[in-house]
């Protein structure tokens, strides 16, 4: 069990290092409303999350 936590814990620390915040880069008029944008939803990315770092 040790090594598995260990294993995890330096998961998340690699994780927490290159996250970088997120940068907002358009702006409001470019922004599509919920009513304008383009349906990307797809039965195979339902129940999926996305991840959180890369």
């Amino acid at each position: 069990m040790k090594e598995l936590t260990t294993k995890i814990r330096a998961f998340i620390n690699g994780c927490n290092t290159r996250c970088a915040p997120f940068v907002w880069t358009n702006t409001a008029d470019q922004v599509p409303t919920k009513e304008n944008r383009e349906d990307t939803s797809t039965p195979s990315h339902q129940g999926m999350s996305a991840p959180h770092c890369h």
